[in-house]
């Protein structure tokens, strides 16, 4: 799970969840981080939202770039 928004510099931001299993079975959840090494396979869907405009815009008092519906 995750979103797809533009910044107030236009820049995108793909904010992504993951989850991954270990050889034994376990799983483990978090933030996709640019970088990520994905082994065999990956798999993505994406679904776009007719008539929707995500945009971020920076928040200083949380210091986070927020939805700005």
């Amino acid at each position: 799970m995750g979103n797809m928004a533009v910044d107030e510099k236009g820049e995108t931001i793909i904010h992504a969840h993951l989850v991954v299993s270990s050889e034994e079975g376990e799983a483990f959840g978090g933030h996709l981080m640019p970088g990520s090494i994905v082994g065999a396979t990956a798999e993505l869907a994406i679904v776009e939202a007719l008539n929707m405009n995500l945009k971020r815009v920076f928040d200083g008092a949380t210091k986070l770039k927020l939805f700005n519906l």
